[in-house]
Order: C-alpha cells, then sequence, then structure tokens
C-alpha cells in the first residue's frame, strides 16, 4: 500500500512537469504506469480509462502500444469485460507477455482449453523469457492448478512464482492476482 502510495506521489509530479513541458511519448508511458497502478488498487475501470487516454493523442510507437495493449487487457480483464481483454491481448501481437494477457483474457471467459499449451512456452525452464512474463504465467498456472484441485501443481508454480517476485522484487503481480 504504501508503495502505492508512494508511485500516485511521484505520478502526479511527472503528471504537472507534462503539463508545463508537454510530451506524448512521456505521457503515453505515465499513463502506462498510472494503469498498472490502478489496476493494482482495483480500479479496472479506471485502468481501461487511462489507456484510451492515452491511446488518444494518436499513433504510438509499437512497444509503447503494445504495453497499453497488455494494460488495457488485464483492465478489461478485471472489469469483466472479456470481449475487450482478448481484443487487446490479440493487438498485443506475438510475445511471451502477449501470451500470458491472453491466456489470462481467456481464463476469465472459461475456456481454459488451450491456456496450457499457450503458457508452456513461457514456463519452460530453458526458456529467456522476461521475468515479469514467467511471474505473471505461474501465478495463473497456479491459480488454475487449484481451481482445478491440483493442489501440488498449484504449489509448485506459487512457490515458484514468489521465489521470482522475491528475487527480483517484482510485487505488483503479485497485487493484481
Amino acid at each position: 500500500r504504501n508503495e502505492l502510495r508512494e508511485a500516485r506521489g511521484f505520478l502526479k509530479r511527472v503528471d504537472a512537469a507534462l503539463g508545463a513541458r508537454p510530451d506524448k511519448l512521456l505521457g503515453a508511458a505515465e499513463h502506462v504506469v498510472a494503469a498498472g497502478g490502478a489496476l493494482a488498487e482495483g480500479r479496472a475501470a479506471t485502468a481501461a480509462e487511462i489507456v484510451t487516454r492515452a491511446r488518444s493523442g494518436g499513433p504510438l510507437p509499437g512497444w509503447l502500444d503494445q504495453q497499453l495493449s497488455l494494460v488495457e487487457s488485464r483492465a478489461r480483464t478485471a472489469a469483466g469485460d472479456v470481449r475487450a481483454a482478448l481484443a487487446a491481448a490479440e493487438q498485443a501481437g506475438a510475445s511471451p507477455e502477449a501470451a500470458v494477457a491472453l491466456a489470462q483474457a481467456q481464463a476469465a471467459a472459461g475456456t481454459c482449453d488451450d491456456i496450457a499449451r499457450m503458457l508452456a512456452p513461457v514456463l519452460a525452464t530453458d526458456s529467456q523469457v522476461p521475468d515479469l512474463a514467467r511471474l505473471q504465467a505461474l501465478l495463473l498456472d497456479a491459480r488454475l492448478s487449484y481451481a482445478g484441485e491440483d493442489a501440488a501443481g498449484g504449489r509448485r508454480s506459487l512457490e515458484s512464482a514468489l521465489r521470482i517476485a522475491e528475487r527480483e522484487q517484482l510485487g505488483l503481480p503479485l497485487a493484481l492476482e
């Protein structure tokens, strides 16, 4: 909670600086962070609105548009708008992060048949997947394992996720779950 409060204060200072000296790219990046914070606070609709505002300024670089799509997919999933979540995840392109976002949206839709296949490359121990994507995939795998009454599999995934979160100091994905 304290970190979110600090981040909110920092974002207010960034927003004030951007008001004095606008920068489209930095403004959109600030929106990605603000949307993630709104999600962590359980304000999914606000997060989706922030993404919409970020895109209203015109075209953005591909990498930034992808980040907005990923945040939008998580926000739409949390808000229960599965169709929009799936569309945003598909718009994010082909990456480990996009695969996890798509799997999360499909899990929310109740179409869990392909999720294990989708997560397999992200969870493979020999892959070069970024820790954040692996952490999100492990948390989803744990949730689905527990829901499918595979407590041992859920526990393994959760323990692996907690090790990554602690080592890399990644608390936001845990807060979102």
